[in-house]
């Protein structure tokens, strides 16, 4: 690829430079995207790629924010012990920049994990957001001798605050991750829900799910598309199947399918690829190494409308160091497109 001439504008974060987060928001938006794809591109020695884009600012549904005996930010860039205060993050939605403002006002002065010496409790609280839900996880060190009063000051907080799941989930001293599956639940529950396309997709909050929405959903949007004018479509009017528009990817009437095809989904989390291109396979294999994201994507296959009355089969078996979930659909009587 050849090169560019970026243009240098103000960072709008007033954290830009300290915060280890965002790195190009001295450049426009457009450079930002250009630099990535270049970057990307001389990674995999490809320059057809495609680029998605969405909001520049006020997107991200998840933030994983640090305890310090000040209150709770981000690490430093270029430290992984030092902590920059943090009072709110412009590419997050708005409504984790009001979760930040409560957490930082009930916890002022907390008794936060120190990272060099593992001494401390409050580690890490991670926030979410759907467009119906919010949860926040604490995370505690449980060999802290003041692990105790920190739970109950968390409790008080649930009472509250205004997000609708708490959970005080635990990590080893010796472990530096912000999820954990050693949790128990304040308030509300451990799962979220978000409307991705036609689908109602649940995910675990100790799991993974896409942090920008409306990227993740125009690529899958994107692949849904190029599989279904690929595909060996029905050709008789009434199995046709209408598109309803890349804002929503939805299908009409009898599905496009692939014949004996399977869809692969690797690393898929709760489906968001295996559940919204199901209809387009003869077998679908969502791949995970989450148990919570196996059951999430177990029941939104259910609620996408593929029950076992088809005669469906849903499997999850455990091996070393994976799970995995399928589900078959009825046959059909075309052939797979070569």
């Amino acid at each position: 690829m050849s090169a560019f001439i970026k243009t240098s504008v103000q960072a709008p974060c007033p954290f830009f430079g300290d915060c280890g987060g965002c790195r190009l928001q001295d450049q426009t938006y457009s450079d930002q995207v250009e630099t990535k794809k270049q970057h990307l591109a001389r990674l995999l020695r490809v320059e057809d790629i495609q680029v998605f884009r969405s909001e520049e600012y006020n997107y991200r549904n998840r933030v994983d924010m640090v305890f310090h005996p000040g209150g709770i930010g981000f690490r430093r860039r270029g430290s992984w012990d030092k902590i920059v205060d943090v009072t709110h993050c412009l590419i997050a939605e708005p409504r984790i920049n009001v979760l930040i403002a409560e957490l930082r006002a009930a916890f002022p002065a907390p008794d936060s994990f120190d990272v060099r010496h593992h001494t401390g409790t409050l580690r890490y609280a991670v926030i979410r957001v759907t467009r119906g839900s919010s949860t926040i996880s604490f995370i505690l060190n449980p060999d802290s001798p003041g692990c105790q009063p920190v739970e109950h000051q968390i409790e008080s907080f649930a009472m509250q605050c205004s997000a609708k799941n708490v959970l005080i989930g635990y990590v080893s001293a010796t472990t530096d991750v912000s999820t954990t599956e050693d949790y128990r639940v304040l308030r509300g529950g451990a799962t979220l829900t978000e409307t991705f396309l036609d689908n109602s997709l649940e995910y675990h909050s100790q799991g993974f799910f896409q942090v920008n929405h409306n990227v993740s959903a125009l690529m899958v949007s994107y692949v849904r598309d190029l599989l279904a004018r690929d595909a060996d479509l029905v050709s008789a009017s009434s199995h046709t199947a209408t598109h309803t528009g890349s804002d929503t990817g939805k299908f009409r009437g009898s599905e496009p399918r692939l014949l004996d095809a399977e869809l692969l989904d690797l690393y898929g989390g709760v489906g968001s690829f295996g559940v919204s291109l199901a209809p387009l396979f003869g077998r679908v294999t969502v791949m995970e190494n989450y148990a919570g994201s196996i059951e999430s994507a177990r029941r939104n296959l259910n609620a996408a409308g593929f029950p076992e009355s088809r005669k469906a089969t849903l499997c999850c078996e455990r091996s070393a160091t994976l799970r995995y979930a399928s589900r078959r659909y009825p046959p059909t009587k075309r052939a797979c497109p070569t």
